[in-house]
């Protein structure tokens, strides 16, 4: 089966018509549960709030206590809905970004004190902006946000394919490859 970043003709991934083609990472969802095969969890990624690491003094251990701050994430995102659901005001206690750049600037320069997102995957972005991931720390996991990721292909992918790559993310795990392939990434 070859191996691409993108899906056949750029189509949405709610709309898995083609054959043999697996998404590495898929957010599973009831919405999408019967839209695809699912092959496996691949990870679960993990929203925290997360501050500069020099702001000691700031720490919080739930999302009510992060009320009091000015907290960011991006616009349109789960984390935006969440938050809002929290009793934040956009302007007041919740600034929305357009974009990961504008977000990580904004707590890089204290324009906002917290970010609520996934810094397992945001300290590759936070890196690529120009900035060192390694002066945030996350300070407060939110469960309610915590998601996974999953191994998925289309509906029309032979179930003799489907079994074959669900066997072979096994062994992956049970071998140790599975684990020595997420530490070298940072997500373990």
């Amino acid at each position: 089966m070859p191996l691409s970043s993108t899906w056949p003709g750029r189509e949405p991934i709610t709309k898995p018509h083609h054959p043999n083609v697996v998404l590495i990472s898929v957010l599973k969802t009831p919405a999408r549960e019967s839209e695809f095969q699912w092959l496996g969890l691949v990870h679960v990624a993990r929203a925290s709030f997360i501050r500069l690491t020099a702001r000691e003094q700031l720490y919080i251990d739930s999302p009510e206590q992060a009320r009091q701050y000015r907290v960011g994430t991006i616009r349109g995102y789960g984390a935006a809905s969440y938050l809002k659901k929290q009793g934040f005001v956009e302007n007041e206690n919740l600034f929305l970004a357009t974009n990961p750049e504008q977000l990580w600037s904004m707590l890089y320069s204290q324009r906002i004190d917290l970010v609520l997102s996934n810094l397992e995957t945001d300290r590759y972005e936070i890196a690529s902006i120009g900035l060192d991931p390694d002066k945030v720390t996350a300070i407060h996991n939110v469960e309610a946000l915590n998601l996974q990721l999953q191994m998925a292909t289309g509906l029309s992918t032979p179930e003799d394919t489907v079994e074959s790559i669900r066997k072979a993310l096994h062994q992956l795990k049970e071998g140790g490859d599975y684990e020595r392939i997420m530490q070298k990434w940072g997500l373990l």
